[in-house]
């Protein structure tokens, strides 16, 4: 309940009905607090994102929720030059790095690049 006490959004999964209505009962004037019954492996959670997960007396591996962009090269090449490492480089590196990328996803049969993000860690992703 701290995290609550502080303002915090919170979802609650609970596995049965029983510990779900004991959790409804004990948070009940606790503002922003919702208690949802399911089992959290298979609990969808529609289009809400979290800033964090956070599992307490449980045995849950908690899968991650990806998304995926496209990118022509352009534009993938836009995003790379709002990093810091990108940016950084003198500018003939960063020019000669870029078009080796550029060349790389053009050659691809759709001519774009696919970027797998996390829900829950927004800033990482692969690529394919």
């Amino acid at each position: 309940m701290p995290l609550a006490h502080r303002g915090f959004e919170i979802v609650c999964v609970e596995l049965g009905d029983p510990l779900a209505a004991i959790a409804r009962r004990n948070l009940a004037a606790v503002p922003r607090v919702r208690v949802v019954t399911a089992e959290f492996e298979t609990w969808d959670p529609g289009e809400e994102l979290f800033d964090a997960v956070v599992a307490f007396t449980s045995l849950v591996f908690v899968r991650r929720h990806l998304w995926e962009v496209e990118y022509t090269a352009a534009d993938y090449l836009a995003v790379l030059d709002t990093y810091s490492g990108h940016r950084s480089m003198d500018e003939e590196s960063r020019r000669r790095l870029y078009e080796r990328i550029r060349r790389r996803i053009e050659a691809r049969p759709a001519g774009m690049v696919r970027r797998r993000t996390s829900r829950r860690s927004p800033s990482g992703g692969a690529l394919e």
